[in-house]
C-alpha cells in the first residue's frame, strides 16, 4: 500500500531566489522517505518575477501546483 499523499502548501511573496533550491530539496526529502507528495505554491502578488519562475518550474517538476491568487 502506498503513502498516502501529502499536500505541502507554501505562500510565496519575494520568494523568486528561494524557489528553485526549496522545490529542489523537498523533492529529495519526500523521495527519500518514500512520502508521496505534491506542493502548492500561492503567489499573492509578490513584487519580483515568482510567478514566471513558478512557471518554469510547473514545466519541472510535476508535483509541483502554481496558484496566482491575483489573476
Amino acid at each position: 500500500m502506498s503513502p498516502e499523499l501529502l499536500s505541502i502548501v507554501i505562500p510565496s511573496y519575494g520568494g523568486r531566489d528561494s524557489l528553485r533550491p526549496l522545490i529542489s530539496r523537498l523533492r529529495t526529502v519526500m523521495s527519500e522517505r518514500g512520502q508521496r507528495f505534491e506542493v502548492i505554491v500561492v503567489n499573492d502578488a509578490s513584487p519580483d518575477d515568482s510567478w514566471e519562475v513558478l512557471g518554469e518550474l510547473v514545466r519541472e517538476f510535476p508535483e509541483l501546483h502554481a496558484i496566482d491568487l491575483m489573476n
